[in-house]
């Protein structure tokens, strides 16, 4: 299998004989590895350093000198025009406050195809086409703008391993079926981190007698999940797991802060910064990270969890969508096992409490990723208090 690592710089490549096309689409462009085809059919192995992204008319090269040229693949976008450049303007300012990736052309912005993108940028006053097109986004002010028309001479990409698992874009269910067994393993309650000793204020509520029987418990959970984990929790947990796929270091350590910085009570904070210390330790010996991620992640002083499971959803390039769910109903599966244990209810009620709360999980999903960070909101006092409460409750069973 031919292998490309070595980017051709393009002033020294004029009378170079190319002798294939690499039709990528930017997803593909943006992985640091990954198995492909050529426009031959041959199959090649791409070796990049991670953050690097191929452009359209770059060109690779491997141990055997043959030149290859990158071309970016058609794919499903939005031409955004407006009327005027003051409406553009607002239309690239809400993208950017949702961590949308855009191209910005000479009067328009593209992006890719995003129904509820659509709706709101019509809402703005925004013209909005699909069309079949190359997509070649910004690269980001931390990631040195595009920067691929700039090389000078040769140089490696990457170094090469002499083992390593290649991604396989031409069978689609394979990468689903490892992206899937990986958010598995990070959704367990099984994970060694110490979640399931954890109630939230929930313990308390019920020593009140604020949650006493299978209603008030699943109109507990559904308030906390729209009052308090959509407006904040996973919203930040959104724009991690986009900061660490972008390698925004900055925007990382930013939300991490914040996110710290809003747990307001002894326990909340404590709850945090421990399972995100085990989070990290996990990720640090199962290895899955590269040594840049694996340094930042351990730079932090404090890691809030939120930071370390973006980190490993990152790294194991796990959907952000589908990642965010997982998340969601990992955090309402534990407030029902608290609910089965301490209420008491029955097994087969907890479970059945667990289904119905589908469509709630799916609806604080979508609010939390299309939230804007002026929006954003940790007002929730009652449960501020019943964690301080909790803090001297005579009998508990959770540290939270």
């Amino acid at each position: 299998m031919l292998t490309l690592h070595t980017k051709v710089a393009h002033a020294d490549a004029v009378s170079a004989n190319v002798a294939a096309q690499l039709v990528l689409p930017y997803e593909l462009r943006e992985k640091c590895r990954l198995r492909a085809a050529l426009d031959t059919g041959e199959e090649v192995a791409v070796f990049t350093v991670r953050g690097t992204v191929l452009r359209d008319g770059d060109l690779l090269t491997g141990e055997d000198k043959r030149v290859i040229r990158v071309v970016a693949a058609p794919e499903p976008t939005y031409k955004v025009t407006c009327a005027d450049a003051h409406t553009l303007l607002r239309c690239a300012f809400h993208l950017g406050n949702r961590h949308t990736q855009a191209q910005v052309g000479d009067g328009f912005l593209r992006i890719r195809a995003d129904a509820v993108l659509k709706e709101m940028l019509a809402g703005l006053g925004a013209t909005v086409v699909e069309q079949l097109s190359a997509f070649e986004p910004e690269s980001g002010a931390y990631g040195g703008g595009h920067g691929h028309h700039h090389d000078h001479g040769l140089g490696p990409l990457a170094p090469i391993p002499l083992r390593q698992k290649i991604h396989r874009p031409g069978d689609p269910k394979l990468m689903q079926a490892a992206a899937l067994l990986h958010l598995l393993q990070f959704a367990s309650p099984a994970l060694p981190i110490g979640a399931y000793s954890y109630s939230q204020g929930l313990e308390a509520a019920l020593e009140r007698g604020e949650v006493r029987n299978a209603d008030t418990a699943r109109a507990w959970i559904i308030r906390h999940l729209h009052e308090v984990v959509a407006q904040w929790e996973a919203p930040i947990a959104w724009r991690l797991m986009h900061a660490w796929s972008r390698r925004d270091w900055r925007a990382v350590s930013d939300w991490n802060e914040r996110f710290i910085a809003s747990r307001d009570s002894g326990e909340f904070r404590a709850e945090t910064i421990q399972m995100g210390y085990s989070l990290t330790k996990l990720v640090a010996e199962l290895g899955i990270t590269d040594a840049d991620t694996l340094a930042h992640l351990q730079s932090e002083t404090e890691v809030a969890l939120p930071t370390a499971f973006a980190c490993a959803v990152a790294a194991l390039n796990i959907p952000h969508h589908a990642a965010l769910l997982a998340m969601l109903f990992a955090w309402a599966e534990n407030q029902v096992l608290v609910c089965v244990k301490s209420v008491p209810l029955g097994q087969v009620a907890g479970q059945r409490m667990l289904l119905s709360l589908r469509a709630e999980i799916e609806a604080a999903a979508r609010h939390a990723q299309t939230v804007g960070d002026d929006d954003m909101c940790n007002w929730a006092p009652g449960l501020s208090l019943l964690s301080m409460q909790h803090e001297v409750q005579y009998s508990r069973l959770y540290r939270s």
